[in-house]
């Protein structure tokens, strides 16, 4: 039988049991918000954040803190105090606190917080990219003029490899849940990445203020750039979501008449049952697109797109000439 016999009552009924279910975490997943961690040390404050979280760190361990401490001091080169320890540095050294802690604890060292955001095959480019740079961070750490050259000469390839990940999913198609969230958190590392270089160049005194003017427009034009960029991404993801949804009922074998109970997400392999308290007939396979299309309209209206990229960014910007005065060293103690 052709065509789908479904009530329009029936539909909406059943994409009720859906949305009282799940809420708008199946089309907008807590996946492509921002990570803690980001928002805790790219802010103004970083500097006193990061000795927050180490001072946690050594209550929580207690008599262990001693080693917790010395293995941090060794992690960094052998400096028990840390220039230049704010901004993407902050986040930099909790990585290395999250080791230290991993090996006073004697747990295995899991992959950091700060790697694990980046972790996606398709887009391992980010990734690496931001792997290299922590490591000739710490490299620099007592080389400020050598800090500023190499978190330039990184900016710009993360920056080349932020445009290539874009392309590949508004142009090609080619994306996920986890792919859309590297995207956004290599947006966000790569403009703290300006912020921190500019602020090292005012703290050496090696810029004048016509330079100084140049460096912050450059920063405000990534930000606006990104925002604009990341709303075509999210318009995209729609597409890529509903690729990943299906959804499914039981048909006996003697008849057509099914009832839809299943909500599939085929990207994780996540199953959610609904309690339908309606069937679907003829066209058991029309049925099913026209559910599906139905649900996501309804979903997509009531659901408006995640905005905590974006306002990371109006953050950023509404900070920005207090981020590009931040100075500050961290002191293991």
């Amino acid at each position: 039988m052709g065509g789908c016999s479904m009530s329009t009552e029936s539909i909406d009924a059943f994409e009720e049991d859906v949305l009282r279910i799940t809420g708008c975490d199946v089309i907008w997943p807590e996946m492509i918000s921002m990570e803690h961690r980001f928002l805790t040390f790219l802010d103004v404050g970083s500097t006193q954040a990061l000795g927050g979280y180490n001072q946690a760190n050594m209550n929580f361990l207690g008599d262990k803190a001693s080693t917790y401490a010395s293995e941090f001091v060794k992690s960094v080169g052998g400096i028990a105090q840390v220039p230049n320890a704010f901004g993407i540095g902050a986040l930099i050294l909790s990585m290395f606190l999250d080791l230290a802690l991993s090996t006073a604890k004697k747990t295995p060292s899991a992959e950091s917080v700060l790697l694990s955001v980046f972790s996606q095959e398709k887009v391992s480019e980010v990734r690496d990219l931001v792997d290299a740079y922590t490591k000739r961070w710490k490299a620099n750490i007592r080389d400020g003029e050598k800090m500023i050259e190499e978190t330039r000469h990184y900016e710009q390839l993360l920056s080349d490899q932020l445009t290539r990940v874009r392309n590949s999913m508004l142009r090609d198609g080619q994306g996920n849940t986890r792919s859309v969230r590297v995207w956004m958190h290599g947006a966000a590392f790569h403009v703290h990445m300006n912020i921190y270089q500019e602020a090292l160049r005012r703290a050496q005194g090696s810029r004048n203020a016509d330079l100084d003017i140049g460096g912050r427009q450059r920063i405000l034009s990534y930000i606006d750039d990104y925002i604009k960029e990341s709303e075509n991404l999210l318009e995209k993801y729609k597409t890529f979501r509903k690729e990943s949804l299906s959804i499914e009922g039981r048909c006996p074998v003697w008849t057509d008449v099914c009832k839809p109970e299943t909500l599939v997400v085929n990207e994780n392999g996540q199953s959610i049952k609904i309690k339908s308290r309606t069937f679907y007939g003829g066209g058991a396979s029309d049925c099913k697109i026209k559910i599906l299309d139905r649900y996501l309209e309804k979903m997509y209206t009531r659901c408006p797109p995640p905005e905590a990229f974006k306002n990371f960014l109006l953050k950023t910007k509404n900070k920005l000439n207090t981020l590009l005065l931040q100075t500050g060293s961290f002191p293991i103690q």
